[in-house]
Order: structure tokens, then sequence, then C-alpha cells
């Protein structure tokens, strides 16, 4: 938004429009509640992740390793989540979230600052991609959906047996996406 002329595209994925501050929680229960009438494995990993957190343990009762539930909760399926995981503990070891001036960042601000900047989307003229699995359970298809209606020049992918990172859980099929949309828009 700031330097327009200085981005010829974007790719934006396991994204959409926010809710207000105040209805995230909301909105991330009924995404969640969605998909547990829609998956029997989904519906194990709330609640595996309920009793992670209930019983402070990383420990079913019946012995299970639940430590990787919280990642596989942004997942496809179980397979889509193998993929994921060993992704996701490299970013970890990296320190993806760093300090910044001595202090991390503060989620509810960054979700009060973008659900304001977000007023302004109508005015990016950039190119966009906006990439999202159809499973997502922080971002449904229908709020990347108004997202894609707020950007002027965007196309939306819907990835069908994708989650939060469709990159990795079908990166068959967002690559394809990827080059097939890199040669629509002929940045040369």
């Amino acid at each position: 938004m700031k330097y327009p002329n200085h981005v010829k595209g974007m790719i934006l994925t396991g994204t959409s429009l926010v809710a207000s501050p105040e209805d995230v929680y909301n909105r991330r229960k009924e995404s969640e509640n969605k998909r547990i009438k829609e998956s029997e494995w989904f519906s194990q990993i709330v609640k595996d992740w309920d009793y992670m957190y209930t019983n402070k343990t990383e420990k079913a009762p019946d012995g299970r390793d639940l430590s990787e539930v919280p990642l596989k909760w942004w997942c496809y399926d179980e397979e889509s989540s193998k993929k994921v995981i060993p992704i996701m503990k490299e970013i970890s070891k990296a320190g993806r979230r760093k300090p910044v001036n001595g202090q991390m960042p503060q989620t509810e601000k960054m979700l009060e600052y973008y659900y304001n900047q977000q007023k302004k989307f109508s005015q990016i003229k950039t190119k966009t991609l906006i990439l999202n699995g159809k499973s997502d359970t922080n971002n449904l298809p229908e709020f990347a959906e108004q997202l894609h209606q707020t950007l002027p020049n965007s196309k939306l992918v819907l990835i069908e047996k994708a989650g939060h990172f469709p990159w990795v859980e079908d990166a068959s099929q967002s690559f394809s996406e990827i080059e097939k949309w890199l040669k629509e828009v002929n940045f040369r």
C-alpha cells in the first residue's frame, strides 16, 4: 500500500479478510465446528487439543503423543500434516517469531492493525493471486472470497485437499496454479 510502484504482483496464501478483533474468536470457533462435522480426523484433533489444554499434558490417556496436535489443527488431514509438521519444526528452530525492540509482537494489536488496514484494500491495484486451502480452519473459503472481492485485480484459487499450508499439503497443485497465474499476468 505504501509503495505500489515497487510491487509488480503479490501471491497471498493462508489469508482472508479478518473479522473485527472482537469477532475473531467466534469466527474461528464456527469454522472449527464446521470442520468437526465434516471430518472425523479433525474432530479427534480438537478433542485431543482440548484434552491437552485441560490436563496440561502432551500424553493422551491411551499413551498417544499429542504434542503435534496444535499443528495438525491447521492441516487438511493426517497425510498432509505429515508434510507440514517437519517444515514447521524447522521454522521454529530458526526462530520465526523474534522480539522487536525487546518485545514480542502482540497478536491482538496486529489483528487490530490488519483489520484497519484492510479497509484500504480496494485501493490496491497490484495483480494478486490468493492461494488458500479449502479446509483452512483459520481462513474459511468465504472469507478468502471476501478478500478476493475486495482486491480489484485478484484471482482466488482454493486447493481442495489443503488447510492453512496449501503449498506444502498439495505442492503440485499449488505450484501449478502459481505458474499458471504468472503466465496469465505476464510480468515480462
